[in-house]
């Protein structure tokens, strides 16, 4: 099996890189733009926790100039290490990297304390499935000797009041334990991070948030096979099936030529006969058929004019649809579109004691759950349609993260008595 190589690196890099490089996978497996001293350091420790200071520096120095022959002149790989090797030379950068192994044994213990409780997690599952048989047979035996008091007239309450307590908690209980080392040993390694890495003040790694889930890239500063591991304990979103008496019909719309075509297709659909089960989720897709019939009139130049127009003519009109789906449904939800004030960044706000205006949380839209009188979505558009604004783009995004963790903490404030397994799923 051979290994694509990137476009920034010359021929020879491949063959060369582990006879002459002291860690050529940090360059092999990291994008050039998240490449920087800490980056490396980071990866360094982690694959080799007992690496001296003057060995880790040495090899970061070393590995900095060498790599400058294995790129390509002009891009951005060429770029990113000559700004490291002038960083490397830096006061300000020397101060960073000495700082940085102040902490390394923070980082170091950290790698080795997860692998030992990732072993010692698989032992509590394997010891749980031996003892899953005798902790029924208990119930079972408390349930019948229960059974045996009441039909024999005794009260029996002590012994009921212990057969009730032991089943309700136990789940939970175990729920916490095979959570409980995973998270603890992140929060070490973030405090390592924090503590050694001078990082932007809205980065995620700052506040303690994981940016992690299915196709989510691993950022520089996390070493890659916590990610990996974190991320097969994060539960995927279900994903919602086209039903197969909808199917045959939605793929004849999707290879319509023109609008009249597709017209028909949108009123066959909408007159398509279906369960009541199936009544809501025909209508939502007669919606969207609807909403995209625009692009046949050359909406799609609308569109890239402005964030919007963008807006108006697809995203608010997609979620108000969404918002009537679960309306048909009986949930009780309301979308608001627009400079939308978010009513969970207001609240924690307020019980912080922090009532100034200029400090609220606009969104793009939102849908309200009403009896619980907080959001559950959240919409953030961050340009017109095909324009690529890098920076509106990461503003907004970290924006969005900041105002789904306050509902997220509103959320989990208000079922306060939840389960973590609950709040997680």
């Amino acid at each position: 099996m051979t290994t694509q190589k990137p476009t920034h690196f010359i021929n020879t890099f491949l063959p060369e890189a582990y006879e002459k490089l002291f860690f050529p996978e940090f360059f092999i497996a990291v994008e050039p733009r998240n490449w920087n001293a800490n980056a490396y350091l980071m990866q360094l420790v982690q694959k080799n926790p007992t690496i001296s200071t003057r060995n880790g520096n040495k090899a970061l120095t070393e590995d900095t100039k060498k790599m400058q022959d294995y790129v390509i002149p002009g891009t951005i790989a060429d770029t990113v290490l000559r700004q490291m090797e002038g960083a490397l030379k830096s006061a300000k950068g020397k101060a960073a990297i000495s700082q940085f192994w102040k902490n390394s044994t923070t980082i170091a213990s950290t790698s080795i304390n997860y692998e030992k409780s990732k072993y010692q997690l698989r032992g509590q599952m394997a010891e749980e499935v031996v003892d899953e048989d005798e902790s029924r047979s208990r119930k079972k035996q408390r349930v019948q000797a229960t059974q045996l008091f009441e039909s024999n007239g005794v009260e029996g309450e002590e012994d009921e009041g212990e057969a009730q307590d032991i089943p309700n908690n136990s789940d939970e209980e175990d729920d916490n334990n095979d959570v409980d080392d995973i998270w603890e040993s992140w929060k070490r390694l973030l405090k390592g991070i924090r503590e050694s890495t001078v990082l932007p003040a809205l980065s995620p790694e700052s506040h303690n948030v994981i940016w992690c889930g299915k196709k989510v890239l691993c950022r520089s500063v996390l070493p890659v096979e916590h990610f990996q591991e974190l991320n097969k304990q994060v539960p995927n979103i279900k994903i919602q099936w086209v039903d197969r008496i909808f199917k045959q019909l939605l793929l004849e719309a999707l290879d319509t030529g023109n609008k009249e075509e597709w017209l028909d297709k949108v009123k066959m659909f909408r007159n398509c006969s279906s369960t009541v089960d199936l009544i809501a989720k025909r209508d939502l897709m007669t919606c969207i058929f609807n909403i995209f019939s625009n692009l046949f009139d050359g909406a799609s130049e609308t569109l890239s004019s402005s964030e919007s127009c963008l807006r108006y003519y697809v995203i608010d009109p997609l979620l108000l649809a969404c918002n009537k789906y679960l309306k048909d449904l009986d949930h009780d939800v309301t979308f608001y579109p627009g400079e939308i004030e978010l009513k969970a960044m207001t609240f924690q706000l307020k019980d912080q004691g922090i009532t100034d205006k200029r400090l609220r949380y606009n969104a793009d839209g939102t849908i309200l759950c009403n009896n619980i009188a907080t959001e559950v979505l959240l919409s953030e558009v961050s340009s017109a349609f095909a324009e690529n604004d890098k920076g509106k783009t990461s503003f907004d995004h970290y924006k969005a993260m900041f105002g789904l963790l306050m509902m997220l903490r509103t959320l989990a404030r208000k079922y306060k008595y939840a389960s973590f397994n609950s709040l997680r799923t």
